[in-house]
């Protein structure tokens, strides 16, 4: 054996096919560096081996066979390319990127900035400023100076483990969906994600959304009932009989204007427009929810009656000129009422009214395209789209809208007095909402 000791540990030293072999066994055992060397002569006796099986194969000579740099594992004619496969050069191209070192944080701003400039949907510009609150209070902090490249499973976990116990389950899921998606948003030249990632929940330990467990309030007939007695103006009890009678979402409510919008009757709302912050904008939340809406002719009588010789929007701020917030809305008007009624609950809001709708309709046994069709929700079955057709017989739409009516009884605004009983509405002050 051809095995000497240089300094404290023994080295190996032999030819094999007229090439020389020469290295540290990283031992200090005179056996154990026999070991090795035998180990070492048989590891290249098989490569040997497997580069001839591999010239011949290729039909070329012995030299001309090279095993792949990038992958080591196979073997390649190496008069024709650096690497065994696309997949490899792939790969060499994407170590080559200058996006290895790039961090979080600068990769969150390139793709905070895809998002609002591509093609294909692009984000409204009012959805920007509730991105990057979640960046900036959750995701930046862990995650912000560290490369893409070290940004995997484990460290997600890290980032689920400051969220548990502070946010619901279901944000924890959107904030490391972000994160996901900012981690393989940097492409190669093919469009390929240079950072892939096998992403396993288990591992990061991402808590699972529990329908039944979300905090979803409802009200009651009475207690919507209770609202709109509570109210002291009329736009107030316009707005959450609407909302209420008809199923909108508030930001849809709005946005409505009346020349545009309402039919001149005030028996149908033609859905076209939201509202996002304090701004009117020209889309809406889904395809679906550009709809028309059929009122019953209680709730038409109300509306004409509230809308008089009027025109512009149907809800304006004080200065007329521009829509109601609906945070103004929600934390000067609506929580109030709920809280002194005696039904508040965490993060109850005006989606409150649209849930309440929903179930109103499926009660009095609505049909389900219809009932769709009203609250602005997508037909996921083949045949309710092959029978769109049923959406524009007016008059079945309207014998649905008579026959499920308002839903809830509309008191007196004089019935209400702020006490400790509310007698005329049918429902104790120590009633809560309904989860």
């Amino acid at each position: 054996m051809s095995v000497y000791k240089r300094g404290s540990v023994f080295w190996y030293d032999f030819i094999r096919d007229g090439i020389r072999y020469q290295g540290s066994t990283d031992r200090t055992n005179k056996n154990e560096a026999r070991d090795f060397e035998s180990d070492e002569k048989k590891r290249i006796k098989d490569e040997q081996k497997d580069r001839k099986a591999a010239a011949e194969r290729l039909g070329v000579q012995l030299s001309e066979v090279s095993r792949c740099p990038e992958c080591d594992k196979r073997w390649f004619d190496n008069r024709n390319a650096g690497v065994c496969s696309d997949e490899c050069a792939r790969d060499r191209e994407r170590r080559k990127s200058p996006a290895n070192g790039i961090t979080f944080r600068q990769q969150a701003e390139i793709w905070l900035n895809q998002l609002q400039t591509r093609n294909r949907r692009p984000i409204p510009d009012s959805s920007v400023p509730s991105i990057r609150a979640a960046l900036d209070c959750w995701l930046l902090p862990l995650l912000g100076d560290r490369p893409l490249s070290q940004i995997g499973n484990a460290t997600l976990n890290e980032l689920v483990k400051t969220m548990v116990g502070t946010l619901s389950p279901k944000s924890i899921n959107t904030y490391v969906n972000m994160a996901k998606a900012v981690v393989q948003s940097v492409l190669d030249v093919e469009g390929e994600p240079v950072y892939a990632r096998k992403w396993n929940n288990d591992v990061i330990d991402l808590p699972i959304i529990n329908k039944r467990e979300q905090n979803r309030p409802t009200l009651t007939a009475k207690e919507i009932s209770a609202v709109v007695a509570s109210c002291m103006t009329e736009w107030e009890r316009m707005l959450y009989i609407l909302c209420a009678a008809s199923g909108m979402r508030i930001a849809e409510a709005l946005a409505l204007n009346i020349d545009d919008h309402i039919s001149a009757d005030c028996s149908m709302i033609h859905v076209r427009q939201q509202v996002k912050g304090s701004c009117i904008v020209g889309y809406l939340k889904t395809s679906a929810a550009w709809r028309d809406i059929d009122l019953c002719p209680e709730l038409a009588r109300l509306l004409l009656v509230y809308i008089g010789n009027r025109k512009g929007l149907l809800f304006p701020s004080q200065t007329g000129r521009t829509p109601m917030s609906y945070a103004n809305l929600r934390n000067r008007s609506l929580h109030p009422k709920l809280a002194k009624l005696g039904i508040y609950s965490q993060h109850a809001g005006a989606h409150c009214f649209r849930r309440f709708r929903a179930a109103e309709l499926k009660r009095h046994g609505c049909p389900d395209d219809l009932r769709k069709f009203w609250l602005g929700h997508e037909n996921a079955d083949i045949s309710d789209h092959y029978a769109e057709q049923l959406l524009c017989d007016e008059k079945r739409r309207r014998q649905w809208a008579v026959k499920v009516g308002l839903g809830f009884k509309v008191p007196s605004p004089y019935d209400f007095h702020y006490s400790n009983q509310l007698v005329n509405v049918g429902i104790s002050a120590g009633s809560s909402l309904t989860n």
